[in-house]
């Protein structure tokens, strides 16, 4: 997996100051896409052990409520099992802290993939669903289109239903 950079510092893709990871790779090559220059996923630097320890040390830093992943695309087939290992590294390491993830994938698509469900396990919002420019207004919250959904997960693991964020 490749990651293009990380952010220490993001006020615009999710609640409070967070940490973003920006990874190499999309499947979906959305028309406008704001991204469009990650869709390749061996653009970037590899993500190695020394990496993560970094991204890490980051997350953990007092002032920073959590972190989301983004690119490209985390949920992209090819990248879904290293991203298992960080969120996974990150809910065991950074504790207190929130996991954000985007994908074009929709939450329904990626219940036939065991590794993705176990990805969003351990993730507290996902944002789903392509980005479609017929859709995009300015106001929307952590999202760019309306047909995007910014998804509770752990509201809709308790309530057994999909439940959205705010």
């Amino acid at each position: 997996m490749n990651y293009i950079k990380i952010t220490p510092y993001d006020i615009a893709n999710g609640v409070g100051v967070r940490v973003v990871l920006w990874l190499a790779g999309c499947e979906h090559h959305c028309f406008k896409c704001h991204n469009h220059e990650t869709w390749d996923p061996s653009v970037g630097k590899p993500f190695t052990d020394e990496v993560l320890e970094d991204l890490i040390k980051k997350v953990n830093s007092p002032h920073v409520q959590g972190i989301t992943l983004s690119g490209g695309d985390p949920l992209a087939t090819y990248n879904r099992a290293d991203v298992a290992k960080v969120v996974k590294a990150i809910r065991e390491r950074c504790p207190g802290k929130d996991i954000w993830i985007y994908s074009g994938y929709t939450y329904e698509q990626l219940q036939t993939d065991p590794v993705a469900v176990d990805v969003l396990d351990h993730c507290d919002i996902f944002v789903d669903g392509r980005f479609q420019i017929e859709n995009y207004a300015i106001d929307l919250h952590w999202k760019g289109s309306s047909n995007q959904r910014v998804i509770d997960l752990n509201a809709t693991r308790l309530k057994g239903v999909l439940t959205t964020y705010c």
